[in-house]
């Protein structure tokens, strides 16, 4: 007898009911056109049951069940927490781009004024610093993107007695610090509307993280309160001094060998 079921364009096996039995792909799966892609972009972004949007929405009203949930095994409806991670910052740098924010700039706005009230002997040092700002900002979401393994060591280390191992506490920091990230856009808008307060910016959007993974951690590491609250801070703070010993050490690179 001829099977004359159409075959599975993933794996060749042949199709019988909504789905291939063999590799779970969806039998309506079609030759690739411009409306099909666009409506599966579309579709990323606004499905409210599973995607982007549905993650986003999750992560900022229930960001600690969330992710605990996602460790938990119920992870059909959310994006991965690394690519979430890259597309949340790769859309934030998108976003500061096609508006030309000049995070650099603003951060030195106070600076700038302290400038011309400065004796010329503290003046190229000041300069200096203010270049070291620029830097770190301009570079800031790569910096964090490189240490997530980093933080997710301090916070492993730290809150161990919750039972977390170290790959959920990568999906923690990955989770939490792309929705802070997502978050801090109608922010960083103000702050350009204010330049006056820019200063402030990276102090601010530092408190955001902690408040966030403070709030999110509450759920996510079960713990006694006391407890989990020194131990939090405390990976919070070697996780800050991580970041800066590396934009400080980056910084001293580039102005010994890079800046002419």
């Amino acid at each position: 007898m001829v099977d004359d079921a159409k075959p599975c364009l993933n794996c060749g096996e042949p199709l019988r009911g909504a789905f291939c039995a063999a590799c779970g792909q969806a039998a309506t799966v079609q030759r690739l056109t411009t409306v099909s892609l666009v409506a599966q972009l579309f579709k990323v972004f606004t499905n409210l049951d599973r995607g982007l949007f549905h993650t986003a929405f999750a992560l900022t009203t229930h960001p600690g069940k969330t992710i605990a949930e996602y460790v938990l095994g119920r992870r059909i409806t959310l994006y991965n927490p690394i690519s979430y991670l890259l597309l949340v910052v790769g859309l934030w740098l998108l976003f500061v781009n096609l508006l030309g924010l000049d995070l650099g700039a603003m951060v030195n706005h106070t600076a700038k004024q302290m400038l011309r009230e400065t004796s010329p002997a503290l003046q190229q040092r000041l300069l200096n610093q203010m270049e070291i700002n620029r830097l770190i900002m301009v570079h800031y979401d790569w910096l964090t993107l490189l240490l997530i393994p980093v933080f997710s060591f301090w916070y492993w280390l730290l809150l161990k007695p919750s039972g977390r191992n170290y790959a959920e506490n990568l999906v923690f920091q990955s989770y939490t610090r792309a929705q802070v990230t997502l978050l801090f856009v109608v922010p960083t808008l103000l702050f350009f509307a204010f330049p006056a307060l820019g200063g402030y910016y990276s102090w601010t959007r530092l408190f955001a993280y902690f408040l966030f993974q403070l709030w999110a951690g509450r759920v996510f590491y079960t713990m006694p309160l006391g407890q989990y609250l020194i131990r939090n801070i405390i990976a919070m703070l070697l996780s800050f001094v991580t970041f800066g010993t590396l934009a400080y050490f980056a910084a001293g690179v580039y102005f010994r060998y890079l800046s002419g």
